[in-house]
């Protein structure tokens, strides 16, 4: 169990860098980017990311119950 809270954290804070990344991408001098396609392509980016994280969790939880069950 404490393997999988390991594993957990750490797709976690993962997924913190990239949303912390994200927010410095929007902001490169501290203002806002405007320009609608660079945005699409920096939140494409970003749920990219997050969504491997989140399908790592969905297989680390999947992992858990079969050892356990």
């Amino acid at each position: 169990m404490e393997e999988l809270s390991s594993r957990l954290f750490s797709a976690c804070s993962r997924m913190h860098d990239a949303v912390t990344g994200f927010y410095e991408d929007v902001h490169p001098d501290g203002n806002t980017i405007e320009d609608e396609e660079t945005l699409l392509a920096l939140t494409t980016d970003l749920k990219y990311s997050i969504r491997l994280e989140l399908d790592y969790v969905k297989e680390l939880i999947k992992e858990e119950n079969e050892q356990v069950g």
